[in-house]
């Protein structure tokens, strides 16, 4: 088993009740966001000597050894600022659609668990916890009008490279259950293929429901929907030819 670092102590002074009191030297201890650098020489004696750290947010901060352990200070000041601006989030556009995000992958109870957190899907480390809120803002920027989020890989997790707003008709292109149909040479949705072909997806689909051959479903000719199963079968009677 190893052994702990032993205890450096940096100052020596005698009390009152007649005790030596001894400072411990915290250089290289982390406090919250603050890392010791050193003590800083000629500030306070005993316990109210003061070191010097170095923040996480890069400014430089001194703090008394007595403040530093017992955690009345964690950061230059910016731990405070940061935990009022996440309170301000709480009203912010896209608060909801973070909570959702995490409430569908990890609260069972959801209505949306199955699909999701159900199949293993998860979000990110960055973009949960307290800073999570403002972490998942500060990555996917402001949500465009009639957009939503959307993961680019459908069996993937939630996180900045697999994220990106999409309109209803961009997600439903990605839905897990989208059929992806190979016909000629070429694969892709119903949605690629009404794009090729310069037919509504909804008429291909409706062809497919029907039972249609891939090479009818898939025909550019357009007809309406009452001739539909005549113009089928003069289609289906061509192709065997």
């Amino acid at each position: 088993m190893a052994s702990k670092s032993p205890i450096r102590y940096v100052d020596y002074w005698i009390l009152a009740s007649g005790k030596v009191g001894r400072l411990i030297d915290l250089t290289g201890q982390t406090f919250g966001r603050l890392t010791v650098s050193h003590r800083v020489p000629g500030k306070g004696s005993g316990r109210s000597a003061r070191f010097a750290c170095r923040c996480v947010c890069g400014k430089d901060h001194d703090a008394s050894g007595a403040a530093l352990r017992n955690g009345l200070v964690r950061s230059c000041g910016c731990l405070a600022k940061d935990a009022a601006w996440r309170h301000g989030l709480t009203r912010h556009p896209l608060y909801h659609c973070w909570y959702n995000m995490i409430d569908r992958c990890y609260d069972k109870t959801n209505a949306q668990w199955d699909g999701y957190g159900g199949r293993g899907i998860t979000v990110c480390d960055e973009w949960r916890g307290s800073a999570g809120l403002a972490r998942f803002v500060a990555d996917m920027g402001e949500r465009p009008a009639e957009h939503s989020i959307d993961r680019i890989d459908n069996d993937g997790h939630y996180h900045k490279d697999n994220c990106r707003w999409s309109t209803r008709k961009e997600q439903q292109r990605n839905m897990r259950r989208s059929r992806i149909i190979t016909h000629g040479g070429r694969s892709g949705n119903i949605y690629d293929w009404g794009k090729w072909l310069g037919i509504s997806p909804g008429t291909i689909a409706y062809r497919l429901k029907m039972g249609r051959p891939l090479a009818v479903a898939l025909s550019s000719d357009k007809f309406s929907r009452y001739g539909e199963k005549r113009s089928c079968q003069r289609l289906i009677e061509a192709e065997a030819l």
